[in-house]
């Protein structure tokens, strides 16, 4: 039953956004975790179920994960349940079936004309041993298309007061103990969850979920629920279907209950957590409204360079003049003519668009801004290497992420990424869901948090460098 006294208050600044915190109450992690897996974390276009009714999984067919001609080529299936649903088996008809099971498993004869190898998990009926080390041995360095794990087996069930084995505990354990030496492009769990020890269990795969993202790049592609699911959950057992992302997946991870203050709460997080490797002095310390620049990185630097992108008025010039040691590119559909002659002007935006310049109503009636590609931004400059990239775009900055991180040729190029970033109260929490995971992906091409600062609830100075400056 529920217990609120015993919810520990967190603040959040302790929180680890990539092992929350535990609720110790059986009613909030039940809807905590139905909640993240409400979401699939990554759209395939071509996904099919395949199973029986109650035993059934998703497989994405996308050419990503499968192998030629759409096909299966090599599944592992893992369980201990001798009278498991073999029709998950037989819908999947891969080329190829690597066997982990226990003797006498029903399903063995339903798998057709396919090659097999089988293991045989010889100690687990007579000493609840899943041999996990031996399976580890089989699987590391080598390749397959899908994996299926059930880590249950009907001859456990011996009480932890007399040295028995809690399967529903033990399991997202064996499944986190493979992980790392599982190569796969799709992964179907069994996930099993009863009262006793509910809050546990759940927190145990809730965690282990975040890993799969963010440590082992597993989205889920969708989640089917049988038995007691709801609040009061008991008795229930999930199928998880996740596919194997190289670069990013669609959206990360639901945070909590995903309501836009959490969402919000885990972004500002994430920017306040800088990664220490460098002290920075703010070049623009004096000019406070100016996004961060480290004296460290520019200040007396051989043929320095920056790119300036700004969506509002300058209210001085003086604040400029603090890049006066580097090449400045300056880009603003409303650039002023009295900026100093050094300076290189270009009345130009940013596209949201990769690919893609084009025209948008400016701020008067009958003015259009023309905004570049990204690439075409750093084209203008006839650089090889840019020192930093200044963004001041007054809210726009979120449209055109997706467009610099597309934009792998370009961002090699680019050594700091610093940034004023809006914050509107009353965000939709998808967006916020959507800013966390853009800027988190930043970390792909190098970048690390250097500096941070907040100027008021809906403002905010972030600088991403790279260590190599």
């Amino acid at each position: 039953c529920s217990n609120m006294s015993t919810i520990r208050s967190f603040s959040w600044d302790d929180v680890d956004l990539l092992s929350p915190p535990a609720f110790n109450d059986s009613i909030l992690e039940a809807l905590r975790l139905n909640e993240l897996l409400a979401r699939p974390q990554y759209k395939c276009d071509k996904s099919t179920r395949i199973g029986s009714e109650h035993f059934g999984f998703l497989i994405c067919y996308d050419d990503n994960f499968v192998s030629a001609n759409a096909t299966i080529g090599t599944a592992v299936l893992l369980t201990g349940d001798i009278f498991e649903d073999p029709s998950f088996l037989r819908s999947l008809n891969p080329r190829r079936w690597v066997l982990f099971i226990p003797e006498k498993y029903a399903g063995l004869d339903q798998l057709g004309d396919v090659d097999v190898e089988v293991n045989y998990l010889m100690r687990l009926q007579y000493a609840e041993d899943w041999s996990i080390n031996d399976i580890i041995n089989d699987v590391a360095k080598r390749q397959f298309d899908s994996v299926f794990l059930s880590f249950y087996s009907p001859w456990i069930g011996g009480s932890l007061e007399i040295g028995g084995f809690n399967q529903m505990l033990e399991a997202p354990k064996l499944v986190a103990k493979l992980l790392p030496f599982l190569n796969t492009n799709q992964l179907q769990l069994l996930v099993k969850i009863e009262k006793k020890n509910g809050p546990n269990i759940i927190l145990e795969w809730y965690r282990l979920i975040y890993r799969l993202f963010f440590e082992f790049n597993f989205a889920l592609l969708g989640a089917e629920s049988d038995g007691n699911c709801g609040r009061m959950l008991n008795k229930c057992t999930y199928r998880l279907s996740f596919v194997h992302f190289e670069r990013y997946a669609s959206e990360p991870p639901v945070f909590g209950f995903g309501s836009p203050v959490e969402e919000r709460n885990r972004l500002i997080r994430y920017l306040k957590n800088i990664d220490k490797f460098l002290t920075c002095i703010d070049l623009n310390s004096d000019h406070s409204e100016l996004p961060i620049l480290c004296k460290e990185t520019v200040s007396g630097k051989n043929n320095c360079s920056i790119i300036y992108l700004r969506y509002r008025s300058l209210t001085s010039l003086d604040g400029l003049s603090a890049f006066s040691d580097c090449e400045l590119f300056y880009f603003s559909p409303l650039v002023d003519a009295s900026l100093d002659s050094s300076i290189h002007t270009f009345h130009y935006g940013i596209s949201p668009k990769a690919n893609e310049s084009i025209l948008v109503p400016g701020e008067r009636y009958g003015v259009q801004w023309k905004l570049l590609t990204f690439s075409e931004i750093i084209q203008k400059t006839a650089r090889q290497h840019i020192d930093a990239l200044l963004l001041d775009l007054d809210g726009g900055e979120w449209s055109i992420l997706e467009a610099i991180l597309s934009s792998p040729h370009e961002l090699k190029k680019i050594q700091q990424i610093s940034m004023r970033l809006r914050l509107w109260i009353g965000e939709e929490n998808e967006n916020y869901r959507r800013f966390y995971y853009q800027l988190l992906r930043l970390s792909d091409w190098g970048f690390k948090k250097l500096h941070f600062r907040a100027e008021n609830h809906s403002t905010y100075y972030i600088l991403f460098a790279k260590e190599t400056i």
